[in-house]
């Protein structure tokens, strides 16, 4: 199995292995141009480049920005995403704005400073932001009735209005089949709170019913168009609200989870997996059969003493595990104004190396950062 290391020299060498150098150089013949080349070779060539790469070349000429940008093309490319995984991993975010964090940073060894990338509408974040399938959902300072739906990748936003009390955004999908999208907030009016949702299929807001008395503080996670919540004060049980139907389901959760376990629910091919630990810094995860409702043990995972687990004030969106191919764990702990990565390979079961990243803090981004993995799309938000 490949280790993480080779992970990384392939995805910095990626330039090589598609167009390796000449040994003998032909000067006599002239360069080929784009009309040179048959259209269904440029498709495939463009259709296997990562979304990153896409973005920077869609602006070389109006034929290729015509082509990467059609339906068809995007649609193409998200479906064959699997065969050419993105550099980017995760997404770090804070008042200020979100800093990426790709896999050719971890090449150097010295701590390396993040650049921020500041939100393309309001002077900063109201609160930190959900991703989906690589898409943004947050509210921005100072309008606090609008939410904001964000490509970064294509720098495409949608705009959705409702509410002119606050809202908090408790939940956020972005279906890459449909291009939909669907928002969950909490409404806070005179002391009262309640829930809504809005689907952008028929672009409505809806009031849903709360039968377990849900304050969704805890980990949330959406998996196709399902909403996970471990609830925070709620120790055996998760719960599934299906966005579409808005049916709500129980779930009993394995039996290895204790009061006082940490928790946190993550994605993992597709699949909704559960971390557990109990502060032995011996992690357990779990994945879930969704067909029978039962959870299934996918890994033990010993903790290195560098890898520590949040505990007291600190929340758990400050810690995150990423699943990378199915090869790689990436552990992300944020702290103040710096964020520390181990990366864990799942085949030779050894910890390969670690990595630390800083920024310039401003006065409001004294606060950790938030960590939410992040894979960037250029389907459009509908």
């Amino acid at each position: 199995m490949t280790s993480s290391k080779e992970l990384m020299h392939q995805q910095t060498s990626h330039k090589e292995l598609m167009f390796p150098p000449h040994e003998e150089e032909e000067h006599d013949r002239s360069p080929l141009s784009l009309d040179d080349i048959p259209y269904d070779v440029v498709f495939r060539i463009l259709v296997a480049l990562p979304t990153e790469s896409v973005c920077t070349i869609k602006c070389v000429s109006r034929w290729l920005y015509e082509l990467l940008c059609s339906p068809y093309f995007v649609r193409v490319h998200f479906l064959t995403t699997p065969s050419h995984p993105s550099n980017c991993v995760a997404l770090i975010s804070i008042y200020s704005g979100w800093f990426f964090l790709s896999i050719s940073s971890f090449i150097n060894v010295k701590p390396k400073r993040l650049r921020l990338v500041k939100p393309p509408v309001g002077e900063r974040l109201l609160e930190h932001p959900i991703t989906s399938n690589g898409v943004v959902c947050y509210k921005a300072y100072p309008d606090y009735a609008t939410t904001i739906v964000y490509n970064p990748a294509t720098n495409k936003r949608v705009s959705v209005r409702k509410f002119d009390s606050y809202q908090s955004i408790r939940a956020f999908f972005f279906d890459p089949a449909t291009e939909n999208f669907m928002i969950l907030v909490q409404t806070s009016d005179f002391g009262h709170s309640g829930y809504s949702i809005f689907n952008s299929a028929i672009g409505l807001w809806k009031s849903i019913a709360n039968p377990f008395q849900l304050t969704y503080e805890g980990s949330i996670l959406c998996v196709d168009s399902v909403c996970y919540v471990l609830e925070k004060f709620i120790r055996f049980d998760m719960f599934a609200f299906n966005m579409i139907s808005e049916e709500w389901v129980r779930i009993p959760l394995p039996c290895d989870s204790c009061p006082t376990c940490f928790r946190k629910l993550i994605e993992w091919g597709g699949q909704v997996c559960l971390v557990l630990d109990s502060g032995s810094r011996d992690l357990k995860i779990w994945k879930l059969r969704e067909e029978e409702r039962k959870w299934e043990k996918l890994i033990d995972l010993h903790l290195e003493k560098r890898s520590r687990i949040p505990s007291g004030t600190l929340k758990m969106e400050r810690f995150s595990i990423i699943p990378y191919r199915q090869q790689s764990l990436f552990i992300v702990r944020g702290m103040n104004a710096s964020i520390e990565v181990d990366v864990y390979d799942i085949g030779n079961k050894t910890w390969d190396f670690s990595r630390r990243f800083f920024w310039r803090p401003r006065v409001h981004d004294l606060a950790c950062p938030q960590i939410s993995p992040f894979a960037p799309t250029i389907l459009r938000c509908k």
